[in-house]
């Protein structure tokens, strides 16, 4: 896969309406394609209660009267987005909450101690994913993160799965949000002031009414609001998530580094190693999370657990610069233990073997990495791979800045 493989990019600024008009006209023919023909309808239901699971129109229309109280500005983009792609506001709702009703609905609250009910995701989902984070290097803080999905996507449709919003609020820092095309929801992120997010999917909380932030949009809350890790930390401790947990990697410019594991009202927080190392897969560690109920992914999710382990334990040096950029993409297109190539070369194990020995950039058999991503929050600056990272070079993107395509720095 070549350089002109690249996202798809969005630039929107004004008021939350006015973004999101600006998003639909832009991506009208990607909407109108996406937009599903029989959508949840939030508004349709008279239901007020508050039951756990049940109907997705119901939980839908709970989340929706969550967003109106708590993030209203979330809603009026989604009806700007609509407006602008000229489909309604069903269809556009459908997009950001599907996954999270769904989740939901597979984890009803007699499942609590039970395993987990099958549930795919799309590629675009990104249901799997790794986040690895330096709190030092030669570029500052830098995040890197894969995402990763139950299916291949085709090269033909690499470049239109995602979409960089490049937005310009009114008020608040302009941000960078990486997410599937048609949904304000994203699985990363960079403000203005220095604060960064990345997401992987995590344990699930059963019972849930939908009362709730629809699980990937909560990275647009923290983006617009907030400058650091300790401000995201509170306003993480405010909010509740509906559908599945999420394992929230946060940096900022001074070198905090932070994970939030959140999944409905409960947060729990992990701080690096003595050398400023932190990762996840997509299980929780602390506690009242790593109890709840155990992912489909688990098995693979632990494997790359222990690799990222053994990496940072037997890395062989003690010196700062070890931690840098290039180690940073090395890490994140590794295919496990036993991968004898090149940091950009396509291992010589089969896709069942380096997915055995804890592979975080997959090529299968049940998982697939899509995408790869680095960011470096104190240059405001972000690479993205549009592709297996192993394979895919990265482009860099300045915050506030034309994009240029580079294979790398």
């Amino acid at each position: 896969m070549g350089a002109e493989a690249i996202v798809l990019i969005v630039t929107t600024q004004g008021t939350a309406y006015e973004r999101g008009r600006q998003y639909g006209e832009q991506l009208v023919q990607e909407m109108r394609r996406r937009a599903p023909a029989s959508p949840l309808r939030p508004l349709a239901t008279g239901d007020t209660g508050g039951a756990a699971g049940g109907d997705g129109n119901a939980l839908a229309g709970r989340m929706l009267r969550y967003l109106d109280r708590h993030e209203p500005a979330l809603v009026d983009e989604m009806r700007g987005l609509a407006a602008g792609a000229g489909v309604s506001f069903d269809a556009v709702f459908h997009l950001n909450v599907a996954s999270p009703v769904q989740y939901i609905q597979d984890f009803p609250a007699d499942r609590a101690g039970g395993a987990r009910a099958a549930h795919q995701a799309s590629p675009a989902e990104s249901d799997g994913c790794t986040n690895v984070a330096f709190a030092t290097t030669e570029r500052g803080p830098l995040l890197g993160k894969t995402n990763d999905g139950g299916a291949p996507v085709a090269p033909e449709h690499q470049p239109s799965t995602w979409v960089l919003q490049h937005a310009f609020p009114a008020a608040g820092p302009a941000f960078f949000l990486l997410g599937p095309v048609g949904a304000l929801a994203g699985v990363a992120g960079m403000n203005a002031a220095g604060f960064t997010v990345g997401q992987s999917a995590a344990q699930v909380m059963p019972g849930q009414d939908g009362s709730g932030v629809p699980n990937n949009l909560i990275l647009r809350a923290l983006l617009e609001r907030c400058a650091t890790v300790e401000d995201a930390l509170k306003l993480l401790s405010t909010r509740d998530l509906a559908g599945k947990g999420l394992n929230l990697m946060m940096l900022d410019e001074s070198g905090t580094v932070r994970v939030a594991e959140k999944s409905a009202g409960r947060l729990g927080v992990r701080t690096p190693d003595d050398r400023g190392t932190l990762y996840f897969s997509n299980h929780c560690h602390t506690p009242g999370l790593r109890e709840l109920p155990p992912r489909h992914d688990r098995d693979n999710s632990l494997r790359r657990w222990s690799f990222l382990q053994d990496h940072f334990a037997n890395d062989g040096s003690d010196r700062e610069s070890d931690r840098s950029w290039e180690h940073m993409r090395t890490v994140i297109s590794s295919h496990g233990r036993s991968d004898q190539s090149s940091a950009m070369g396509v291992a010589s194990l089969s896709p069942s073997s380096a997915a055995a020995s804890g592979a975080l950039c997959q090529h299968g058999p049940d998982m697939f990495t899509s995408l790869g991503l680095l960011i470096a929050p104190r240059e405001r600056t972000l690479w993205t791979a549009d592709g297996p990272p192993c394979v895919t070079p990265f482009v860099e993107r300045r915050l506030g800045v034309a994009s240029t395509p580079l294979t790398h720095p």
